[in-house]
Parts: C-alpha cells; sequence; structure tokens
C-alpha cells in the first residue's frame, strides 16, 4: 500500500494539517452555533420539590423576630414544599420566650402557585394579597411581613 504522507515533502504535510485543523476549528464553531437562539434566556430553574429557610434578614436560624414587652419571638424555621400541580405548603415553628416560659408553635399555610420566569407567586386564603418570591442563584428570597407591623423579613431558602 502506498503511504501518500511519506511521499509529500514536509511542507505539503505540515500545510495539509494546518488546513485540516483550520477545518475542524470552522466546524466546530459553526456546529456550536447551530445550538438553540443564544439570545433566549435559559428555562428558569423547577422550583418543584423541599425548600428550608436558610436566612431572616441575612441571620442564620434561629433569629429573633419581634421583641413585645417581656415577650420574644423567635423563628426556630421554616419549610417550603411546593408540588408540581401547582400546590405549595408551608411550615414555620416558632418560641415564645416569656417570663412565664417558653412555647414552641407550629403555623402552616398551603395555596397555589405560578412561576413566570424566576419569579414564583404565591396565593392562599391566609394571605391577603399574593407574595411573590425570587428564584435566583439556587435560592428562594422573599419578604415577609413581622405580624401586625410595617417590619419585613428578608427571607432566603435553599434546597436541604
Amino acid at each position: 500500500m502506498l503511504n501518500l504522507c511519506r511521499l509529500a515533502p514536509r511542507e505539503a504535510r505540515s500545510a495539509s494539517a494546518r488546513t485540516a485543523l483550520q477545518l475542524a476549528l470552522v466546524l466546530v464553531a459553526v456546529i456550536s452555533g447551530c445550538r438553540a437562539d443564544p439570545g433566549a434566556p435559559p428555562s428558569p430553574p423547577s422550583v418543584t420539590g423541599d425548600w428550608r429557610l436558610s436566612l431572616a434578614n441575612q441571620h442564620a436560624l434561629p433569629y429573633v423576630v419581634r421583641i413585645s414587652g417581656s415577650d420574644t419571638t423567635v423563628l426556630v424555621s421554616s419549610r417550603l414544599t411546593f408540588s408540581s400541580n401547582g400546590h405549595w405548603t408551608r411550615s414555620d415553628s416558632t418560641t415564645v420566650r416569656s417570663p412565664r416560659g417558653s412555647t414552641l408553635a407550629t403555623v402552616s399555610d398551603a395555596g397555589t402557585w405560578t412561576q413566570a420566569g424566576i419569579i414564583i407567586t404565591l396565593a392562599s386564603a391566609s394571605l391577603s394579597s399574593p407574595s411573590e418570591l425570587d428564584l435566583a442563584s439556587g435560592t428562594l428570597v422573599g419578604f415577609a411581613r413581622i405580624g401586625d407591623s410595617s417590619g419585613t423579613l428578608v427571607l432566603t431558602y435553599v434546597r436541604p
């Protein structure tokens, strides 16, 4: 069998190798350009599943939410669960500390959710208006009103 590379002069072999390399690079560029519209935003990540409260106002839990007279309310934990059928549940654990002792309380809520991009909108009978969470960088960030006051908490949820 005749080996043409051996018969070709060295300059011709290196030129054909450069041409092959250039052709390969052009093909890679063309093929990678054939993917989905590069200007289109990526699909938002799925929110379905369990989320746990990681930070309240950028502080680790437990977090003192409110001090009223001699009573202190402490947020111990919060868990959000989003199902694929558009329903959500939330369970918060708080401790109320007073001179009479401590009382553990669990508050639950549930409703429906929708997603538009990275914004998750929650609706429930107990919410006076829909609440929004921002799904960014693998975390859910939202705001919560503190009791009847005008104060708010910034809540950051992460996947367990």
